[in-house]
């Protein structure tokens, strides 16, 4: 089951999860059955421990945005972490109706934050959602290689993130 999920990400598969479930499960009725049960668990999410500090570093510097495929509620999720007076958009894809790489989603992001591209950093873990959109309109972009899209093979040079680090808490010595 790794090994699969690895391989959509490495494919750049849309929905690695539902590449994965179609590479693995034959009938269509068995995919839904285990997608019923299969319901992600927000409320157990918990942020990476380095976050918060860079969050409240970067935040005296610079105004802090995010562009998110997430479902409903991610200003509250952000709101309980404690992290709404470091971040100052928040364009989450529910909200929004279009999801990334959509690059609508960026655009509103920099339109809310009144930044044009050629001044904002997109700081992302996925090549296809977060590095290749912000650097197509203009932005710079640094690929954070934790998770399962660490295995995305890295971009041409055109398109190549501006840095990579290995984990979040690394970000703040680019800045």
């Amino acid at each position: 089951m790794r090994e699969a999920i690895q391989q959509a990400y490495r494919e750049f598969a849309e929905f690695p999860m539902r590449t994965v479930m179609e590479r693995l499960i034959p009938s269509a009725e068995m995919r839904e059955a285990v997608r019923r049960r299969m319901k992600y668990r927000k409320d157990l999410d918990t942020p990476f421990p380095e976050s918060e500090a860079l969050l409240e570093a970067l935040s005296r510097r610079y105004r802090i945005g995010i562009i998110a495929n997430q479902g409903p509620g991610t200003a509250a999720r952000l709101e309980a972490y404690g992290w709404t007076p470091y971040i100052s958009v928040c364009c989450a894809s529910a909200e929004a109706g279009f999801s990334k790489p959509d690059p609508r989603l960026f655009r509103m992001a920099l339109e809310e934050a009144s930044c044009p591209p050629g001044e904002a950093v997109m700081i992302g873990d996925r090549i296809d959602n977060d590095i290749l959109p912000a650097k197509q309109l203009g932005m710079k972009a640094v690929w954070v290689r934790q998770g399962d899209a660490r295995y995305q093979p890295p971009p041409e040079a055109g398109e190549a993130p501006d840095a990579i680090v290995e984990r979040i808490g690394q970000v703040l010595t680019l800045f």
